[in-house]
């Protein structure tokens, strides 16, 4: 059931059985084998914006977005970039 304001899903009256919007949106994403998707679940993860993304990665804003937005193909060169941002590496 979803939690007061929206923001969650809840299984016992907000006790440990609680998850966050934005990780079943990521969770559902990182499933789903869509490549956006993920891109997009992966920016939510870490808390970045196009701009932010664009500098962790070494690219500019305008490829970030059409990663996003599925314009274009997100390289394997990239999903390597970020794997290794998940590990703490820095790109």
């Amino acid at each position: 059931m979803p939690e007061e304001w929206g923001s969650g899903l809840t299984w016992d009256d907000e006790g440990p059985l609680s998850i966050a919007a934005t990780t079943v949106y990521r969770l559902a994403a990182e499933q789903s084998g869509d490549a956006a998707r993920s891109f997009d679940a992966w920016m939510m993860q870490h808390g970045l914006s196009a701009s932010r993304a664009a500098e962790t990665l070494g690219m500019s804003r305008r490829n970030i977005i059409s990663y996003r937005t599925a314009s274009r193909p997100i390289p394997k060169v990239v999903k390597l970039a970020c794997k290794a941002v998940d590990l703490g590496a820095t790109v």
